[in-house]
């Protein structure tokens, strides 16, 4: 397994189970999706950054809700850590790579990247 299969592989881990994470990479999925709507390419689709056509509408709702209550419910946390998961690399792509280095290096490490930076869950 390669280091970037690694990295994604853990993220992964994360986004399906870590509240904190997978509400960031909502907010790093929506970004891109508002950069990608601005730029007037209609690229997103294809290089697949933003929302993929399928989770538009519940992630948007998502969204929506978060800004009006300030949380999600237990029910939509739930359906997110089904969904984020497939946003691993647009998460991956937003994390610093030097941040990446000391996460990831060859030897095993007892706790997660997220850990390291403060997104554990509490």
């Amino acid at each position: 397994m390669t280091r970037k299969q690694k990295e994604i592989a853990s993220i992964k881990e994360g986004l399906g189970s870590r509240h904190r994470m997978a509400l960031e990479a909502l907010a790093i999925v929506v970004r891109n999706e508002i950069l990608e709507l601005l730029s007037g390419n209609n690229k997103a689709e294809k290089e697949r950054r933003g929302f993929t056509r399928q989770d538009n509408h519940v992630l948007g709702s998502f969204v929506s809700y978060l800004f009006r209550k300030g949380s999600l419910t237990d029910k939509q946390m739930k359906l997110l850590f089904t969904i984020m998961p497939k946003y691993a690399d647009q998460y991956r792509d937003a994390v610093d790579a030097e941040m990446r280095d000391d996460w990831f290096s060859d030897n095993e490490v007892e706790t997660t990247p997220y850990e390291d930076i403060g997104l554990e869950d509490e």
